[in-house]
């Protein structure tokens, strides 16, 4: 079954369509790549899965329901979550303060409960479902640490950390949304080949631990190629070629596009 269906996606900024009748699907559980060269489109699909931008024609159905055009977090809330490819972080936060920011998403308590149990003495605190969330949340926050292997840089300051560790903190920061798909955009940019093999791992692992599906973006074939169920080609905006990696990388017209230079605007 199929978590996500996209038929016939387009958008056009002005004269120019950057996406252009697209179709495919990703499966449920699956991870499912989208490639091609540069200025290809990838990304912009992506914008207009999460709500980003609006939907020239086609249509996008999340879990069985149309959602091209919904607003961003009305998205967010469905079960799509996605990371960018220019990391984006509370810089100045900790690792944990940034993880436990995300993990508020899940609050279930009101603003004002926030507001007045944050004032009144722990022992009172103690009783009531404010203090019960909040214990919850931050039991939460360290799981994710945990399992993104972040827990001995809980008080690190997001910016000092090295590359390949924002990268798993912004991992970290969209699985506290409990997503249902998650969109990875470029996820391995700027890492080394140790650092991409550990995230590979990494993305196979989180997949079946929160029984995720997963689309992602990237340019590391060797990444793709080894952990994509399934393979979206893109050029000049269109779907040029869709299947298993190895039928991907026998396809002709992919090899073309990619030895041949592409999109590169």
């Amino acid at each position: 079954m199929n978590i996500l269906q996209v038929n016939g996606l387009t958008k056009q900024f002005g004269g120019l369509t950057a996406v252009n009748d697209v179709t495919f699907d990703v499966e449920r559980g699956s991870i499912t790549g989208l490639i091609g060269p540069n200025g290809a489109g990838k990304t912009t699909i992506f914008n207009l899965v999460t709500g980003v931008y609006k939907v020239t024609g086609g249509k996008i159905v999340f879990d069985g329901k149309e959602i091209q055009n919904e607003e961003a977090f009305k998205i967010a809330n469905m079960g799509i979550t996605r990371t960018f490819q220019n990391i984006r972080l509370f810089k100045r936060l900790t690792v944990y303060e940034n993880v436990l920011t995300a993990c508020q998403y899940n609050a279930n308590y009101s603003l004002f409960e926030a507001m007045v149990f944050g004032l009144v003495p722990k022992k009172i605190k103690r009783n009531s479902r404010f203090y019960r969330e909040e214990k919850l949340l931050k039991e939460q926050a360290e799981e994710l640490m945990e399992i993104l292997g972040l827990q001995d840089r809980r008080n690190f300051i997001a910016n000092n950390l090295p590359y390949g560790f924002q990268r798993r903190l912004e991992i970290a920061r969209a699985l506290a949304l409990r997503p249902k798909l998650l969109l990875l955009d470029e996820p391995a940019a700027g890492m080394n080949p140790e650092e991409t093999e550990k995230l590979t791992e990494l993305i196979a692992f989180i997949r079946d631990k929160f029984d995720l599906s997963v689309l992602l973006i990237e340019h590391h074939m060797d990444l793709v190629m080894e952990i994509c169920d399934k393979i979206v080609v893109l050029n000049f905006g269109c779907k040029l070629a869709e299947g298993t990696p190895k039928e991907i990388q026998q396809n002709p017209e992919v090899q073309k596009a990619y030895l041949g230079g592409g999109n590169n605007a």
